[in-house]
């Protein structure tokens, strides 16, 4: 060993449980309540911001060009487009 110390990485888990019949959305982070809240079904755009390990996020859903959400990830105004991949935030 040279006596250097490996840089150790932690896997954050965001998950959004969106329920599209009732409009009503619960966020959890790293197993965390975070926040909760209801948009009536005919909105079909809105943002959740939130603060992520110190810097600035917010989920943004647009269920305008369908009959689902999509729903995106961005962290400090960094899109995170695949959420099974390694992303330094």
């Amino acid at each position: 060993m040279d006596g250097t110390m490996g840089r150790r990485e932690h896997a954050h888990k965001i998950c959004l449980r969106h329920c599209q019949a009732s409009g009503n959305w619960v966020l959890i982070v790293n197993g965390k309540y975070i926040t909760s809240g209801s948009e009536p079904v005919f909105t079909r755009e809105f943002d959740i911001p939130f603060d992520f390990n110190g810097k600035t996020a917010a989920i943004y859903a647009n269920g305008s060009s369908s009959m689902y959400y999509i729903h995106t990830l961005v962290i400090d105004a960094i899109p995170i487009d695949d959420i099974t991949k390694k992303v330094d935030v």
